[in-house]
């Protein structure tokens, strides 16, 4: 993702153009016509006249391997059941991209907003790989969630301001020391709360302690009073034998 900022920041003008769908390249030729993204459409002006089945197949200009829609759903489908992707981070970035498509949403239609921000600018493939990877997220799902919740509302207030091609990955990397700062707190807190407990826990064992030690001290008063006893009455029976 790194790299790919750096190549965007370099070489905008030629990263950002794309061969048509199905035109046929040979291997060292270069494509007779580029064309601009679909994303670039999308900021620009709102509108997309995409087919439900050219959007799964990916069948339209953008960058590779961020437009297989269908192939980024399955993926995020295996990538959750295996636990390789932190769910509360996946669902934070949903459901922020949701709350504001319905809140401002760049097209008249809401249904249309929703379709095209999730499967334009790569937001399905910077949701999938990057906010949600579990080696940046933090352990617990709520930080995840609001730290996926956040980026996606930046994401999506800057898309509206400035029309910025793919601004989920850009978003995504500049907020991952973000992440990796709460990943750390959550350490801390973690290594405090453990600390009480081993303080919490020696203090019980002392107090424990005091209490068996107090405990023997009376049964050991006990046992020298029954003693005492027991001396006084060998020595009555003792007197009244000799007598």
């Amino acid at each position: 993702a790194v790299g790919y900022l750096f190549a965007l920041t370099s070489w905008k003008d030629k990263l950002n153009m794309y061969p048509l769908p199905f035109a046929r390249i040979g291997i060292r030729e270069q494509a007779k016509e580029l064309a601009v993204s679909a994303s670039y459409t999308f900021n620009t002006t709102g509108k997309l006249s995409l087919s439900d089945y050219d959007i799964l197949l990916g069948n339209f200009c953008g960058g590779v391997g961020t437009v297989s829609i269908l192939l980024l759903l399955i993926s995020a489908v295996i990538l959750l059941f295996r636990r390789d992707i932190s769910l509360g981070a996946f669902v934070g970035a949903v459901a922020g991209n949701v709350f504001m498509s319905v809140v401002c949403p760049v097209t008249s239609d809401i249904s249309d907003t929703l379709k095209y921000v999730f499967t334009t600018n790569m937001t399905l493939f910077a949701t999938i790989f990057i906010i949600s990877d579990i080696r940046t997220t933090p352990h617990k799902s709520y930080y995840s969630f609001y730290y996926g919740l956040f980026t996606a509302l930046i994401s999506y207030a800057l898309l509206l301001t400035t029309g910025i091609e793919n601004l989920s990955v850009i978003i995504a990397v500049l907020l991952t020391p973000l992440a990796l700062a709460l990943k750390k707190l959550e350490d801390k807190i973690k290594y405090l709360k453990s600390t009480e407990t081993i303080v919490e826990t020696v203090k019980q064992n002392n107090e424990l302690s005091e209490e068996i030690a107090a405990d023997i001290s009376v049964e050991n008063d006990d046992i020298s009073e029954i003693a005492s006893d027991a001396i006084k009455e060998i020595n009555e029976i003792s007197g009244n034998n000799v007598s």
